[in-house]
């Protein structure tokens, strides 16, 4: 898990930022996060804004980050550490900051130009509709607004969140009068408006759209049809990710990088998992992973580095025997590990009722816990028999290196081409 290497009482907390509302930026704060966000959504309001001004100020070699606090005696601004650079912001004056209050938060908290946030506040649609559509009518002309578009598709969709359906109940009438002729539309017709709704909708919209068109049993016989149509594509897709997954292994990634492709990629973790949640807090503290299972269930992840230890022992001397039993052990990170791992799977079996009424976790109890870490690429012979041996032991608990969690999802892609007769999918090449 990410930490900020800053002392801080009280202890920091970490969550990554949503996608679309905070650019998937690293968000650090010392509060429970419930307390002021129910949704348990990393969002938050005019976050956009004040994500991107913290990305575009960051040097080279560093994370962007967001340290949230509801602490009153420290100074807000940007600060950073050998590995972070950071803003620190009070989350209470911030969000309740309104329009061209929080552009003046920006520039006075933060010493960034005025200029500069009100050109990000334009990008981001801090402040209300009304706001947003009087800076576009004093600014801009029809002609300036069509090139700004086409410039990046993503703003076709940012103008019409802020400037749609503000014409009162009329304009909304209008708009259910017009989905009413949906069912009519001829083919091309169709066609045309299925391209309209890919470009204006992110994955969790399009997960909302696809929950709401499956609602009935008519719109499951439909989408199971579309799947089995689709499997192929999805099987490319599933290579494309896991070359991915190895081009950045083989880069030396930190375990950071690894723990947010891993969030955008649950299929590597195995065919049995429905979805993943990251950095889920729990009785027991905040958890890497935890997948949930097709059965309703959920295994947890404990992540650790790719470079980490994971059998310590002597090297093997040519034409020597393996080392003493005694002269092995399991590395530090493993170790932990392992113990952290146990405490999850304890504490959530013991304590299930909190765990789904106080944390939203259903079904709890006896988790599978995946251990990630190292690759055993790096291993010599003997200490990958210690490792075999140690995963034949434990309950319910694997240690899973890295590199071996790439040779079992190509294994089931393969299996799976094979049980379908799909030709096989040569991975796609990853731009660097």
């Amino acid at each position: 898990m990410p930490e900020l290497a800053v002392e801080w009482d009280p202890p920091l907390r970490y969550r990554p930022g949503a996608r679309e509302r905070l650019c998937g930026i690293q968000v650090f704060y010392d509060f429970p996060w419930l307390q002021l966000f129910p949704d348990q959504r990393t969002q938050f309001r005019h976050g956009r804004v004040l994500a991107e001004t913290t990305r575009q100020r960051c040097p080279g070699g560093l994370t962007p980050a967001l340290l949230l606090t509801r602490r009153r005696d420290v100074d807000q601004g940007f600060a950073q550490t050998d590995e972070h650079f950071y803003c620190v912001v009070n989350i209470d004056e911030y969000t309740t900051a309104e329009g061209d209050a929080a552009t003046a938060y920006i520039a006075n908290h933060l010493g960034v130009g005025l200029e500069e946030v009100q050109s990000l506040q334009e990008l981001s649609q801090l402040g209300s509709p009304e706001e947003v559509q009087a800076l576009l009518e004093q600014h801009l002309n029809i002609e300036q607004v069509i090139a700004w578009i086409r410039e990046d598709d993503e703003r076709l969709e940012r103008l019409i969140e802020v400037l749609e359906l503000t014409g009162g109940a009329a304009t909304v009438e209008q708009a259910l009068d017009s989905l009413a002729g949906l069912a009519s539309l001829e083919d091309e017709d169709l066609q045309r408006l299925l391209e309209f709704t890919i470009r204006l909708t992110n994955r969790d919209q399009r997960t909302e759209l696809i929950r709401g068109a499956t609602s009935d049993p008519e719109g499951r016989g439909a989408a199971s049809q579309v799947l089995h149509e689709r499997v192929g594509e999805r099987i490319a897709d599933a290579h494309r990710d896991l070359a991915a997954y190895e081009a950045l292994l083989e880069t030396g990634a930190t375990e950071t990088a690894m723990q947010a492709f891993l969030t955008q990629h649950p299929l590597l973790f195995g065919l049995e998992y429905a979805s993943i949640s990251p950095q889920v807090r729990g009785p027991s503290g905040s958890m890497d992973f935890i997948l949930e299972r097709f059965d309703g269930y959920n295994d947890l992840v404990e992540l650790k580095g790719p470079a980490d230890k994971i059998i310590r022992s002597p090297k093997r001397k040519a034409g020597k025997g393996v080392p003493s039993p005694h002269k092995y052990s399991l590395s530090k990170p493993l170790a932990q590990a392992l113990a952290q791992a146990m405490a999850y799977r304890d504490r959530l079996t013991r304590h299930p009722q909190a765990a789904e009424e106080l944390y939203g976790i259903e079904n709890p109890r006896n988790p599978v816990v995946l251990v990630i870490l190292g690759c055993v690429g790096d291993l010599e012979d003997h200490q990958k028999l210690v490792l075999e041996e140690l995963n034949r032991s434990l309950h319910r608990v694997q240690v899973l290196p890295y590199d071996v969690l790439a040779l079992r999802t190509r294994a089931a892609l393969e299996h799976i081409a094979e049980f379908l007769s799909l030709a096989p999918a040569a991975d796609d090449a990853v731009d660097t």
